[in-house]
């Protein structure tokens, strides 16, 4: 399979389960993430963060009738949000895939995720930061032959 038939395949949300890259990480709603997050700048339907929501270090925060969201002020001051897929309710946990544009830009993206329950409840994260390294692979590249890509990379 060709480089722009790959491309093609990730922009069109067709990539299988067996090409993403979970990043796991417990979020503690009182204290927020020990360690840290890097993702690719430009990756798009590979990442996925999966957060265990604790009230605390031994107390699952339920999101039983709950919609989660991951707030993200991205490195060039955009706001954006994405909404979690909840997979144990009881359990605390929900992931967050990042699209292409979600890591369009570079740098410290500034972040904090927002849990509203039924009744109106709004329960927010500390803020946390998510390292968006920049990549050395864009958009330009897929114009380019097999031959002008090998010489780039050589």
């Amino acid at each position: 399979m060709d480089l722009r038939t790959r491309m093609a395949m990730t922009i069109n949300n067709t990539s299988s389960e067996s090409e993403k890259v979970v990043i796991s990480r417990v979020l503690n709603i009182q204290s927020g993430i020990a360690e840290p997050v890097k993702v690719k700048q430009g990756d798009h339907n590979s990442r996925i963060l999966k957060l265990t929501m604790k009230k605390d270090e031994l107390t699952y925060l339920d999101l039983t009738n709950s919609d989660v969201f991951l707030v993200m002020q991205k490195p060039n001051g955009v706001k954006i949000k994405i909404t979690g897929e909840i997979t144990n309710q009881v359990g605390g946990e929900v992931v967050f895939s990042f699209t292409k544009d979600s890591l369009s830009a570079f740098g410290e993206a500034k972040c904090e995720v927002v849990r509203m329950g039924q009744n109106g409840t709004v329960l927010s994260s500390p803020s946390f930061s998510i390292t968006i390294e920049e990549s050395l692979f864009n958009d330009f590249m897929l114009g380019l032959g097999e031959d002008e890509f090998t010489v780039i990379t050589e």
